[in-house]
């Protein structure tokens, strides 16, 4: 059985534990970390283990973990297109942290990197002339619906960091 699959049919095993975040200090697993290929096939299982997970272990609300699902997606979407561009097969990291406050997503990858602050502006998203546009709404997307973000850049890959706090939920 794949390791993906064997995660989430062991965490489904687990006990209710959204009634609170009290529970995670006394609870073992409080940090989960998944490799995929760098292929966008694996992008629905990324979005899928991140609403399973995450429904599972916090407290965050649906609408929420929602949110995250997007995030995730865009992220690692971008870490794939990383990869492709610089022509590694090297695997794509996902770790969840969680703790009493919030949960943290990190998402690694080993393509070239990139310049954040390079993005190009787009249009408002009302603008007529944005439908021009079929790319650039990752970044968008995963700092509007996340608490906290980070990118970290190197010529080694890059590292998207997104939080999102249990007490909006």
């Amino acid at each position: 059985m794949p390791l993906a699959c064997a995660l989430c049919r062991d965490l489904v095993a687990l006990p209710s534990l959204r009634q609170s975040a009290a529970y995670l200090p006394n609870f073992a697993l409080s940090n989960i970390e998944i490799s995929i290929p760098p292929k966008s096939d694996y992008v629905a299982l990324v979005r899928r283990l991140t609403g399973d997970i995450t429904s599972i272990i916090s407290p965050l609300s649906q609408t929420d973990i929602d949110d995250l699902m997007i995030s995730i997606s865009e992220a690692t979407t971008n870490a794939v297109r990383a990869h492709s561009n610089k022509g590694t097969s090297r695997p794509i990291t996902i770790k969840f942290s969680f703790d009493t406050a919030a949960l943290t997503v990190e998402v690694r990858d080993r393509g070239g990197g990139f310049k954040p602050h390079m993005i190009d502006e787009l249009p408002d998203v009302t603008d007529p002339e944005r439908l021009n546009f079929e790319n650039g709404l990752g970044v968008f997307l995963y700092c509007t619906l996340t608490d906290e973000h980070e990118i970290t850049c190197s010529r080694r890959g890059t590292r998207v960091r997104l939080v999102k706090n249990y007490s909006k939920s």
